[in-house]
């Protein structure tokens, strides 16, 4: 593996949850610096690599950025380093060609029977992710680190979002973008499924100590509820956030009670698009028309955190959503409900992507 590393031109390096379990980020650091390589992320291996880092390309794959699939796809690389990631159709952008390509792939998984799996390798590490990587740094010893090296033009982190002019309501990814600015890096930050994953992939800068922590093997809505209240119970005063949609805070939102019981000041954000508009979107992408996605009576979900316990506030515009999540942060032994009403009709970029595979796949079927 040192060998294939060295003598590699150009390579990018893509971490999946199995790295961020193995608590890779210290040599994965390290390992970029060294080689001057640019480390993407799966949607799951999000935060195991600081996305301030001037190497950071961001996430790939499903809810991924056009700056990662630009870097992660550029003809120019070489070799691929895989860390921890079960290459499935997610987090490959559908198993895309120009991932492998005529490219040396070299992977690394804790897990033998993961290394077949989506594409082949040339090079396979069976192992924990943090460990192999000491190692691997080991055998290639000292010499210049590349850490000045940037991504060539602006990083993702410059694009900033803004407000929807008009509408009914606000855009999703200018909230998650202004959660990116306002919360403390070391936040604890459960995902829930739905669009609220993709605009969280494109939008929000992680930075350890911090995490993020996604739920989407089997795609379950609802998961953040309880897994929030599970961290702030083993957080030791760290900041708990909850990002999730109407639809899914719909399912398991009942929890809020439990962290009013508990005294925990978990915080909510609800970006409430009136339904389940990842389904209208793909539904409006693939067949032209949508039928039952989106709710015929919307759902307050500021009203029903007050009745759990909760501080529950609905907000339209940014500022007001950047003046509640501040106050929220500041509440103690109780938790908050930021129900904020965002334009359904916002696609997000990855989404838009898996759209055109889906009508694809229909169209030569």
């Amino acid at each position: 593996m040192a060998d294939m590393l060295r003598g590699a031109g150009n390579g990018v390096v893509l971490a999946g949850q199995g790295a961020k379990l193995a608590q890779a980020t210290a040599p994965l650091v390290r390992l970029a610096e060294r080689l001057g390589w640019p480390v993407a992320t799966t949607i799951k291996g999000k935060s195991v690599f600081p996305e301030d880092h001037p190497l950071s390309a961001g996430v790939f794959g499903f809810a991924g950025s056009p700056r990662a699939h630009e870097v992660v796809l550029n003809p120019e690389v070489d070799t691929l380093l895989v860390l921890g990631s079960a290459l499935g159709e997610l987090s490959t952008a559908n198993w895309h060609s120009g991932l492998i390509g005529s490219r040396r792939v070299c992977r690394v998984d804790i897990d033998p029977l993961r290394m077949d799996a989506g594409f082949p390798a040339d090079v396979e590490v069976v192992g924990d992710a943090a460990a192999t990587l000491d190692s691997v740094l080991e055998v290639l010893g000292g010499g210049d680190t590349q850490d000045d090296r940037e991504l060539d033009g602006p990083t993702r982190h410059s694009r900033r979002p803004e407000p929807r002019a008009g509408g009914s309501g606000l855009r999703a990814s200018a909230v998650v973008e202004s959660m990116s600015r306002l919360l403390p890096a070391e936040t604890l930050l459960f995902v829930d499924n739905g669009n609220c994953l993709n605009w969280l992939g494109e939008f929000y800068v992680s930075r350890p100590p911090g995490a993020v922590h996604v739920s989407l093997n089997i795609g379950s809505m609802g998961y953040s509820a309880g897994a929030a209240v599970g961290g702030a119970l083993a957080a030791g005063g760290r900041p708990v956030v909850a990002l999730t949609g109407d639809a899914a805070y719909a399912m398991s939102g009942m929890e809020t009670h439990t962290a009013a019981e508990e005294g925990l000041p978990v915080i909510w954000v609800v970006l409430n698009n009136g339904g389940n508009a990842m389904v209208q979107n793909v539904q409006d992408g693939v067949f032209g028309h949508s039928s039952g996605a989106m709710y015929r009576a919307p759902m307050d979900a500021a009203t029903i955190g007050r009745g759990l316990g909760a501080q529950g506030v609905v907000v339209r515009t940014l500022t007001h959503f950047e003046t509640e999540l501040t106050t929220a942060l500041s509440a103690e032994g109780r938790p908050s409900v930021i129900d904020v009403r965002v334009d359904p009709s916002e696609v997000p970029w990855a989404l838009q992507g898996r759209i055109a595979a889906l009508r694809d796949g229909i169209e030569t079927a």
